[in-house]
């Protein structure tokens, strides 16, 4: 009677196993994997609180402030001087308010929002700006500046981020922060950790037990250097992360899920500003994205070569024991409908596997 007891518990909790995720999610910096666990947040938790959005002001401010004079301070770089006298004023109090950022962050105000569009809005500026594949330069900056204009409606006094700020503010991951989302039946549990180079060491103590390893990858960043290494093509970095983490041992049975994001900007930059995937001759086999397609199904055409070409680029630094639970999904984390889609599909892969894995426990 014990032993059937037993027998019992022990189904039974195998079936809520079945039903429980560990998913690790890597990726180098700036790939868009804190993104991801945000709009996991928004579509499966409960959001973001006033609290949130009111503390998520400040780094908005910064990325707008850090963005303006990152543009400004490559000029020299990239041999393009800006010699409009109100400019050089507008960027120097900038820059002073970035130097003392830490200790006196600031909200923005007429005086600096003036300062903000009459640099974005100057000629010189805007031809440094399409040389940022040589410079750091924040994505969100973009959308930033962009809605700026929109002040004081947006970046006022009383103003709070919507999810679209929350989305795109970019924060930097340190340590490993672990969120457990509800979906349906199934209980998902969440780990993101820092993709800098110095934030790596913490993930090994992480790769025991996890059901499926999430790995982000940026389709946008090809002609692209690091933060910390600006002698380190992008692409060339979360390939040999990539192929580094995902043949470990301890992956192996879990489900290998990568995704190709950023595939709004991908098109952009490689369709109409004509970017090619081979611009600074780090990969001369890839196709060539030539001039912007008359038509979505030539668009269409066009994308699923070059798509095709970066998944099997990543599928060769693969194990062949491995191939069989991969999982690749083209994301856009921004776009909830489309995260919508992929988060679905991912629960089919992890319960799978999950099921499978289950199976053999209990044979």
């Amino acid at each position: 009677m014990a032993l059937k007891s037993a027998e019992a518990k022990l189904r039974a909790d195998l079936k809520s196993k079945q039903n429980e995720a560990k998913l690790l999610l890597l990726g180098a910096g700036e790939s868009g994997k804190s993104t991801i666990v945000k709009q996991m947040s928004i579509m499966y938790g409960s959001g973001f609180t006033d609290k949130e959005r009111s503390s998520t002001r400040t780094q908005i401010f910064y990325n707008l402030i850090e963005g303006t004079v990152a543009v400004w301070q490559a000029g020299e770089l990239v041999g393009i001087k800006i010699s409009d006298e109100k400019c050089a004023a507008a960027a120097e109090m900038l820059i002073g308010i970035k130097k003392k950022w830490n200790m006196e962050p600031v909200d923005i105000d007429e005086s600096i929002k003036d300062a903000i569009v009459l640099l974005k809005e100057n000629e010189q500026f805007q031809e440094i700006v399409k040389h940022r594949a040589k410079f750091q330069l924040l994505e969100a900056w973009d959308s930033f500046v962009k809605r700026l204009d929109k002040f004081p409606t947006w970046g006022g006094p009383d103003w709070l981020p919507d999810n679209e700020d929350m989305l795109t503010v970019r924060v930097k991951t340190t340590g490993v922060i672990d969120r457990k989302f509800k979906l349906d039946d199934a209980t998902i549990s969440i780990i993101d950790v820092g993709g800098q180079r110095s934030e790596r060491k913490k993930w090994l103590r992480l790769f025991n037990g996890v059901t499926g390893l999430i790995f982000v990858a940026s389709l946008s960043e090809y002609n692209q250097v690091l933060f910390e290494n600006a002698n380190v093509n992008r692409l060339k970095e979360s390939l040999e992360l990539w192929e580094k983490n995902a043949n470990r041992p301890q992956f192996k049975g879990s489900a290998l899920i990568l995704f190709l994001n950023k595939f709004d900007l991908f098109q952009q930059k490689y369709f109409y500003d004509k970017v090619p995937i081979e611009y600074d001759g780090e990969f001369v086999k890839s196709p060539e994205g030539g001039p912007p397609p008359a038509c979505e199904q030539e668009e269409d055409e066009k994308c699923m070569v070059a798509l095709e070409w970066f998944a099997n680029l990543f599928k060769s630094k693969l194990h062949n024991d491995r191939l069989s639970t991969l999982h690749i999904h083209i994301t856009t984390a921004l776009d909830e409908d489309n995260m919508k889609i992929v988060f679905d599909a991912i629960m089919i892969h992890v319960l799978q596997q999950n099921m499978a894995l289950s199976g053999i426990m209990a044979s």
